[in-house]
């Protein structure tokens, strides 16, 4: 996919997320299945419950747990730090939330600060903005994903944290070469033992929405201002639709297990899958999530 049809992908989610952010936001209030299964991972190699140690430190100098530092990149309407609010009320989180979109932040219900609510730290940040100009498409060198992961990480502006999380955003980048930097800069903005947990949506495996897929985007196909967005679309490519609304389309990508796998391994050597599961939907399997740990950084890096 070349740089414009890349960089009118990104205008059109912007756009439909700033649009729809109101009625988005009430659609996604209740948290995903596939959470409570990456709490349960993360949980087991962070070790967060009362008194556990944080493995920030080494061997018996391991600092005691008091706060369990957060990364939610594409925060959407803040329900993930909610999750955590209500699945681990006695361990004290500062979630460092990222979102393109305020507007959508800003209509998540968020009660005061108590206890047992974790301290959001929110940031509007386009992290594919951050990306145009240094589009070189799927045959980007592995040098060049190392340096975006870099300057994503720097943009991020977060203390080394214990956790990060990536939901419903991966199918919204439109370039492979993007899609492993913002994978590396996740394992980047962690500390050696931490853990990351990113879906992938397999919309294309469920009849229902594989046909809505294929309707929306013939439906743009006839649209002069998309048409040629659509020519450059790659398998997996497709517009989706909102509601009864005809002339709103957001653009996702339909993840294959061949993708997911490569994605998996263009980290290696800086993080080891440690668990891979399907959840989500009616169907119990619309997202795929892969967990991650971070290695300890050989000396060099």
């Amino acid at each position: 996919m070349d740089a414009r049809a890349a960089c009118e992908l990104i205008a059109l989610n912007n756009r439909f997320y700033e649009e729809n952010a109101a009625s988005f936001s009430a659609t996604r209030s209740a948290p995903w299945q596939g959470w409570g299964r990456c709490l349960d991972v993360a949980r087991c190699e962070l070790g967060f419950d009362a008194g556990a140690s944080t493995g920030r430190g080494s061997g018996d100098a391991a600092e005691r747990l008091s706060t369990l530092r957060v990364l939610d990149m594409a925060c959407g309407n803040l329900r993930f730090e909610d999750f955590l609010a209500h699945e681990i009320p006695n361990v004290a989180c500062e979630c460092f939330a990222v979102d393109s979109c305020a507007t959508l932040a800003d209509a998540g219900e968020r009660e005061g600060e108590s206890s047992g609510v974790p301290v959001v730290r929110f940031r509007e940040l386009d992290v594919l903005a951050l990306l145009v100009d240094a589009l070189e498409g799927a045959g980007a060198a592995s040098a060049k994903v190392d340096q975006l992961a870099r300057t994503l990480a720097g943009a991020f502006d977060v203390p080394p944290c214990d956790l990060a999380v990536c939901f419903g955003f991966m199918h919204h980048i439109p370039v492979r070469g993007w899609r492993m930097a913002v994978l590396r800069a996740l394992v980047e903005c962690l500390r050696p033992g931490g853990v990351v947990c990113v879906s992938f949506w397999r919309f294309l495996d469920d009849e229902r929405l594989a046909r809505k897929a294929d309707e929306a985007t013939v439906r743009a196909a006839g649209d002069m201002r998309l048409a040629q967005i659509v020519r450059a679309f790659n398998q997996g490519d497709c517009l989706l639709g909102w509601q009864d609304r005809q002339d709103s389309f957001r653009y996702c990508h339909h993840f294959s297990d061949a993708e997911i796998d490569a994605l998996a391994a263009s980290v290696a050597g800086r993080a080891r899958t440690i668990a891979r599961f399907r959840a989500d939907g009616r169907s119990g399997d619309l997202n795929e999530y892969v967990v991650l740990q971070v290695q300890e950084r050989l000396s060099g890096d």
